[in-house]
């Protein structure tokens, strides 16, 4: 996958790449000082979250693999997790 990192400065508001980073960097160091362990399982152990129909496109995609693993409601949309 590749991403315009530039282009996704601009749309976050940044007129500076340079500042768009240091936001960045900010929002992650304060997201894993808040978390404690600095994860949320939900990002970490799922193969995929988001909305529905995305996850199960997903879970489609993994074909007979997706066999072991089920859909679950999240706090915000669904995951795809092992069972």
């Amino acid at each position: 996958m590749l991403i315009d990192y530039e282009a996704l400065g601009r749309l976050a508001g940044f007129d500076d790449f340079t500042r768009f980073l240091e936001a960045h960097r900010h929002w992650v160091e304060a997201a894993l000082a808040d978390q404690g362990n600095g994860r949320e399982a939900r990002w970490t152990e799922s193969v995929a979250v988001d909305q529905e129909d995305f996850v199960r496109r997903i879970g489609q995609a993994l074909g007979g693999m997706a066999r072991w693993h089920s859909i679950r409601k999240a706090d915000a949309g669904m995951e795809l997790r092992e069972s």
